[in-house]
């Protein structure tokens, strides 16, 4: 099973990025930096779109599970009646 990462994981992995620019920030050059800013920014927001991307599914997935219950519902009803009739 994949596993999900929520809302705040994503806000921890943010303060360790944002802690290890500050440090290589004393370490390289201010190229390097803005480098790091822009590949980090990046990451967020593919993060970002993962997790929507994800919501998304979570939302799809659970419609076809309710629709798959309501149908496995109908024809539990469907045999019970069958049976009644016969017993």
């Amino acid at each position: 099973m994949a596993k999900t990462i929520n809302r705040e994981e994503l806000g921890k992995v943010e303060i360790i990025l944002d802690q290890e620019l500050e440090k290589a920030k004393g370490e390289i050059g201010v190229g390097d930096v803005i480098y790091l800013e822009e590949l980090f920014s990046e990451i967020r927001d593919k993060c970002d779109q993962g997790l929507q991307t994800l919501k998304a599914k979570q939302g799809e997935y659970k419609l076809w599970v309710d629709m798959l219950e309501q149908e496995f519902q109908l024809k539990l009803k469907k045999r019970r009646r069958k049976s009644l009739r016969r017993g």
